[in-house]
This record gives structure tokens, C-alpha cells and sequence, in this order.
């Protein structure tokens, strides 16, 4: 009997193991990043799925760090990270929607995005808005 209970144990864990999901670490994409190894920085980032990680991708996608440089698949990451309050990201898709970078530009669009980080307190979402409504 324990040698059933052991092997039903040793069974279960394996396919738990084999069902978990990759995820990265964003401390290891961070450090990777800041010793310049932006192959490995962004392959940790991309796998973490964290609001944070999703924005250092789209920074690093923006940048051509890891990568070559694509502003619509950076506004694609940060519009992620935004979706999950980043409030970073909030802040950057609204500069890319003000500037026509990596999406059609939309000023109601980056109003959005601006108002939603300055509602968290960002001051240069606030003052962004501020600008952008003055524009009007």
C-alpha cells in the first residue's frame, strides 16, 4: 500500500511539474538589463506577464534593445501593461496616441490614457493633460 501511495504521489507531482506555466522572473530580466543583456532581460520580461514586465517590453520594443526596434508592437506591450493599471504605461500609450508613434493618432484616445495616470497621482500625466486640453 505505501508503495501504491508513493508512486500515486510520485505521478501527481510529475504532472503538476508538467502542467505549471514558465514564468520568468522580473528581478533576473532586470538584472540581465542592466548588465547590458538584453536578449536574456527581454526573454524574462516577456515570460513574467507582471504589469511591470509587460512595460519593460514594450520599452525595450520602443528602444530596439533585445530586439529590433518596433514602435507599434511597443504600443501592443504597453497597451497591455496599461489595461493593468501600470500607470508608467498608461502614461506612455498616451504619448504614442498624442504623437501618432506605433498607432494612429488620437487625441481622445491619449486624453484617455493620460487622464487614467493622472487620476493616480503621476504629475506628468497632469501635466500632459493639462497641455494637451490647452491644445484644443
Amino acid at each position: 500500500m505505501k508503495r501504491e501511495t508513493a508512486l500515486l504521489a510520485l505521478v501527481f507531482s510529475t504532472a503538476v511539474v508538467a502542467v505549471a506555466p514558465a514564468w520568468g522572473d522580473y528581478s533576473a530580466g532586470r538584472a540581465a538589463y542592466l548588465t547590458g543583456n538584453y536578449g536574456r532581460a527581454l526573454k524574462e520580461y516577456m515570460a513574467d506577464q507582471s504589469p511591470k514586465a509587460m512595460y519593460e517590453v514594450g520599452y525595450m520594443y520602443a528602444h530596439g534593445e533585445g530586439t529590433a526596434k518596433d514602435e507599434k508592437v511597443a504600443a501592443e506591450w504597453y497597451r497591455k501593461s496599461a489595461e493593468k493599471g501600470f500607470v508608467l504605461a498608461q502614461y506612455r500609450l498616451a504619448g504614442l496616441y498624442a504623437n501618432g508613434v506605433g498607432v494612429e493618432k488620437d487625441l481622445k484616445e491619449a486624453a484617455k490614457w493620460y487622464k487614467m495616470a493622472a487620476d493616480k497621482g503621476f504629475q506628468p500625466a497632469k501635466d500632459a493633460l493639462k497641455r494637451l486640453e490647452q491644445a484644443k
